[in-house]
């Protein structure tokens, strides 16, 4: 290997590095990626997701949730602040896509 292909090794390899740091850094810090902060909330009838699915078909905001998927139990409303929070971040998330189904 000549001096010149070992210093572009060298280059390319801390590249490599940072390159996977940087990227490893929105997967492990909600700061950076705002969906890791509400993973947790966002299984089918979870708060996340009700949100969402209120925005998406045009409801008002209703907090809620389906600790065992959509329609499988009593709807539940008393929700903690993480829960409230959840709640909210889906619906607004989903508002701010200006998407909604067409019934048309």
């Amino acid at each position: 290997m000549s001096k010149y292909e070992k210093i572009a090794s060298s280059v390319m390899s801390k590249y490599e590095k940072i390159a996977s740091s940087v990227m490893n850094i929105g997967c492990r810090d909600s700061r950076l990626d705002p969906w890791e902060k509400y993973k947790a909330f966002s299984y089918h009838g979870g708060p996340y997701d009700r949100g969402s699915a209120d925005s998406w078909y045009n409801r008002p905001k209703d907090p809620h949730k389906y600790p065992t998927g959509t329609l499988n139990c009593p709807k539940v409303t008393d929700l903690t602040p993480e829960e409230l929070e959840a709640y909210h971040a889906g619906y607004d998330e989903q508002e701010a896509t200006g998407d909604h189904k067409d019934w048309g």
